[in-house]
């Protein structure tokens, strides 16, 4: 465990990339750590929650579920918060940053 260096959390499944790129090119243009949040998150990348950028939001709104991955309303795009999604109470970058080739 490091315990004699100051951290920047950057977490995920996995990590982003750009997440990744985009603290260290802060720190190298401004020579500061940018600012965290009470985790120690890069709070320009961890400060909204999935669910406010999602692009399946409207689809919440209106009810509108997957039920398993393998249904109508996953063929149509539907809000996946039913089969696990953790987008409500996840602060992350991915829906706005859209990694992994667009598909986040």
């Amino acid at each position: 465990m490091i315990t004699d260096k100051p951290i920047i959390k950057v977490p995920g499944c996995p990590p982003i990339a750009e997440v990744m790129t985009g603290v260290i090119t802060y720190m190298l243009s401004f020579d500061r750590f940018p600012e965290l949040d009470r985790q120690g998150r890069p709070k320009m990348f961890y400060s909204q929650r999935l669910h406010d950028k999602c692009y399946r939001r409207p689809h919440f709104d209106a009810g509108q579920f997957v039920e398993r991955f393998d249904d109508e309303g996953a063929r149509k795009g539907y809000c996946l918060y039913k089969v696990g999604c953790k987008g409500l109470t996840t602060y992350n970058a991915c829906s706005t940053v859209e990694w992994n080739g667009r598909l986040s």
